[in-house]
């Protein structure tokens, strides 16, 4: 289980002092799995997350209001 990369070990309130020993016995070589890595780009969080990378040409944001990026706009963010 803890060599699929898990971040967090989860303690409960009613594990005993012998049970929270072995699972720290079982984890003590372990680092933990670390965060992925974000790429670069212009983040818009809404009702659904919005991603502006580089490669794309046109983004259309919303559509009533006509809001929208070039991608020539988007080195200016």
């Amino acid at each position: 289980m803890f060599h699929q990369g898990w971040l967090i070990l989860l303690v409960v309130l009613w594990n005993y002092p012998d049970h929270i020993a072995r699972m720290a016995e079982a984890v003590k070589d372990m680092k933990p799995s670390g965060l992925p890595h974000k790429k670069s780009g212009y983040y818009v969080f809404g009702l659904e997350p919005m991603i502006a990378r580089d490669d794309l040409n046109f983004i259309n944001i919303g559509e009533r209001n006509k809001c929208y990026r070039f991608r020539c706009n988007l080195q200016s963010l």
